[in-house]
């Protein structure tokens, strides 16, 4: 038999809407999503990354960088908010592999100090 999915990455709450999202919660006989990294950013409000998006940057939970277990807890439960995001979780079910932005930015490098490292809180 067949194995019907789509693949999405790199998915920044403040940059806009996610379109692909809603596009592909329309395909018919979807076995599953895979989400390859990067399915939430840990960035602050109006950080490097930030969009012209008003809107998007006002409603951003916590505003400040994601770094305790209670600001991914708020980052990740505002994605699930999305109503693109909840279209896609209706249909079928979403795997999403951890990217570097799932537990801190460049976290496998210099980039975070590993003691505020998202890492640690998922061990939780």
């Amino acid at each position: 038999s067949e194995l019907r999915y789509a693949v999405f990455s790199c998915a920044t709450y403040t940059e806009g809407y996610f379109h692909s999202y809603d596009v592909a919660s329309t395909i018919k006989d979807i076995d599953l999503y895979v989400h390859v990294g990067d399915f939430i950013y840990e960035y602050a409000r109006s950080s490097s990354y930030a969009s012209d998006s008003a809107e998007r940057e006002e409603m951003l939970r916590p505003q400040w960088e994601t770094v305790t277990v209670e600001d991914y807890r708020h980052r990740y439960a505002l994605y699930a908010e999305d109503e693109a995001v909840q279209n896609l979780r209706r249909r079928a079910p979403l795997f999403a592999v951890w990217d570097d932005h799932e537990i801190g930015d460049n976290a496998y490098g210099k980039g975070t100090d590993p003691s505020q490292a998202g890492a640690n809180n998922h061990q939780e």
